[in-house]
């Protein structure tokens, strides 16, 4: 059953309310029930575009929960509002980047660990720390609880299958890159314990957009 108000309410997409449990006849696979998001640039910064992709979350994953994870967005009076009030599953939680540091006990040593905190108060005020933080974050949210991390600027073009795990992006079409604008892991996977260690270890002071 489509809600055609809710195209009313959130644009051209009439966002499907199918019930909890209830799969999409079109996609008969079974498909992930939570899907997260990473913000760290001011509230300000929101635009429509976010919410074009929330939009596509909840129109192929109509029951999922979806978290936004910020330190900038509060969690009431925002354009994540109606989400809520539609009756979608949507939070914002707040994250301690330190506090996310400090779980990785089990496979980043604690001198490591330490000599980054200690460098971060420089690392900070890079212009561009904002996009690697977000990117430590994701990995770090990920090795602890596992799941999918999505960047706010993708979209959706069908739902996401729960066997769609241990997977990384290309980020260039040649595919020589990869990034963190759509991540999926099982929680404590090997792979991202290596590139958290290797971003820690990472000693440089030169921050850019990529």
């Amino acid at each position: 059953l489509l809600y055609y108000d809710a195209a009313n309410l959130f644009g051209m997409l009439p966002l499907q309310r199918l019930g909890k449990g209830v799969i999409d006849p079109t996609h008969d696979y079974e498909q992930v029930d939570e899907i997260q998001f990473v913000i760290s640039t001011p509230a300000d910064t929101m635009t429509w575009r976010i919410v074009t992709s929330l939009e596509a979350v909840f129109f192929f994953h109509p029951n999922a929960k979806v978290i936004i994870y910020s330190n900038s967005i509060p969690k009431r009076d925002t354009m994540f509002d109606i989400f809520v009030e539609a009756g979608y599953d949507l939070d914002i939680k707040n994250y301690s980047f330190t506090g996310l540091l400090k779980s990785t006990t089990q496979f980043l040593e604690d001198d490591q660990r330490q000599l980054f905190l200690k460098r971060l108060e420089s690392q900070v005020k890079q212009q561009h720390w904002w996009v690697h933080e977000a990117d430590l974050v994701r990995l770090l949210i990920l090795e602890q609880r596992g799941g999918v991390m999505m960047d706010t600027d993708l979209h959706l073009l069908q739902p996401i299958p729960s066997s769609f795990m241990n997977v990384v992006g290309w980020t260039t079409k040649d595919y020589d890159k990869i990034g963190t604008a759509f991540v999926a892991f099982e929680a404590h996977n090997p792979f991202l314990q290596k590139v958290i260690v290797d971003a820690v270890d990472l000693n440089n002071n030169h921050y850019d957009k990529d």
